[in-house]
């Protein structure tokens, strides 16, 4: 049975929960911080460990691990 909560290729948002899940079980998760140069400099807000990624210079191919899940966050 398919976790209706459960995020898919096809999804464009998931909940802190999905991602929240998957640390505390202790897989690797690589987090991406893609917010906008301007938004990221005008907020104090910062996730231990991501990947700074300016969204308008995506790098290819990317340098973050493949094998596991990468969420992006932005605002």
């Amino acid at each position: 049975m398919v976790n209706p909560t459960a995020p898919t290729a096809q999804s464009l948002r998931i909940k802190p929960e999905d991602v929240k899940a998957p640390l505390d079980a202790g897989e690797s998760v690589t987090i991406l911080d893609v917010r906008s140069p301007k938004a990221w400099e005008a907020s104090d807000e910062r996730i231990p460990g991501d990947i700074r990624v300016d969204p308008e210079h995506l790098p290819t191919p990317s340098p973050w691990p493949k094998d596991r899940l990468t969420v992006a966050y932005c605002t």
